[in-house]
């Protein structure tokens, strides 16, 4: 059928659009010495010597000095002193958000003291793989001058996921659930601890809101929406699996279909249609493109669409006639006596 040559024409070409993400580059250490043994923490004679450990937490200005530095777990209170002195020592080239300095929160440290050893120092704290501004809501309005702020709170997993996500305080209440649904999405490399990946709790993040100058994002697709779009894209055009490709896209309808940006449901509904070509629900493709239509597709994509919305609609009318006729036909037999 002539629609289904235009709609691989055109998945050949529609591909997910790519996702603007904000630039954070995280603060990193230029000068770190490590502390030695404590002579005032020596075991005494015949006393068992065992490695203690020490988890510093601190932040970094954006001059890149540590500051609020303080002892959040020990194995032996006499280490922690010295521990925190050695922190304080360090120096820092400071985190950058889009070019602008910017200060950096709760950095952890863990030294680990063997006697007659080097102390081992594991700076390791999780680090942003992937984090992309939230959807502007459009029945927000920035209150001020210098914008609005959201401050959230949420947990990263061993494998790099954020859970927990909670609004701390905001200026504005109008942006926290974009805020927290922006975090959900976020990936990060986890916290390690002796070279395994641990939970790291209480990482907190401030998202500002600026009038007139924060993308709508209608027209961008997250890193992790294109991610899922392109395996479909996949399943569609290398050796077609339309039922898969329909299962894929109903779960990431559950998990994201509530916020769709435009590009993203835009995209959405016509693999889907594709995808419901493929398992002759012509109906239900019809329905999809009529959505693609009303969502301000690309302009070099609007007449294939409207070319397969008419084949479509002349199939699904010839699927009718021949039901009616079938129908027909059978009324005209009589019974059987």
């Amino acid at each position: 059928m002539r629609f289904l040559f235009t709609c691989v024409f055109i998945l050949a070409a529609f591909g997910p659009q790519t996702a603007v993400a904000l630039e954070d580059v995280l603060a990193t250490s230029v000068h770190q010495i490590s502390p030695p043994y404590p002579e005032s923490c020596m075991p005494e004679a015949g006393e068992q010597i065992s490695p203690q450990s020490v988890t510093i937490s601190f932040d970094v200005t954006k001059n890149g000095e540590p500051r609020n530095v303080r002892a959040q777990s020990s194995t032996n209170s006499c280490f922690e002193e010295v521990s925190v002195a050695a922190v304080r020592a360090w120096e820092y080239s400071p985190r950058r958000v889009n070019g602008k300095r910017k200060a950096q929160e709760s950095l952890e440290a863990t030294f680990t003291y063997v006697l007659n050893k080097p102390t081992l120092t594991e700076v390791f704290d999780a680090r942003p793989r992937v984090r992309v501004p939230p959807i502007y809501p459009r029945r927000c309005s920035v209150k001020e001058e210098d914008g609005d702020s959201v401050l959230v709170e949420f947990d990263v997993s061993p494998e790099g996921e954020t859970e927990n996500v909670r609004v701390i305080k905001s200026t504005n209440s109008c942006f926290e659930k974009a805020s927290a649904e922006a975090v959900k999405e976020w990936s990060y490399s986890p916290k390690t601890i002796a070279g395994e990946p641990v939970a790291r709790r209480g990482v907190q993040t401030t998202i500002r809101f600026l009038g007139g100058s924060w993308p709508m994002r209608d027209d961008i697709i997250r890193p992790t929406v294109q991610k899922r779009l392109a395996r479909v894209q996949r399943q569609l055009s290398r050796n077609p699996n339309p039922e898969k490709a329909i299962a894929e896209l109903a779960a990431l309808e559950e998990k994201y279909g509530h916020n769709f940006t435009d590009a993203e449901l835009n995209t959405f509904h016509f693999y889907r249609s594709y995808a419901r070509m493929g398992v002759k629900d012509y109906a239900g493709a019809l329905d999809d493109l009529r959505i693609v239509m009303k969502t301000n597709p690309p302009r070099e994509y609007v007449e294939p669409a409207q070319e397969s919305i008419y084949q479509l609609e002349k199939v699904i009318a010839a699927q009718a006639a021949e039901a009616t006729r079938e129908l027909q036909g059978a009324e005209a037999i009589p019974p059987a006596e």
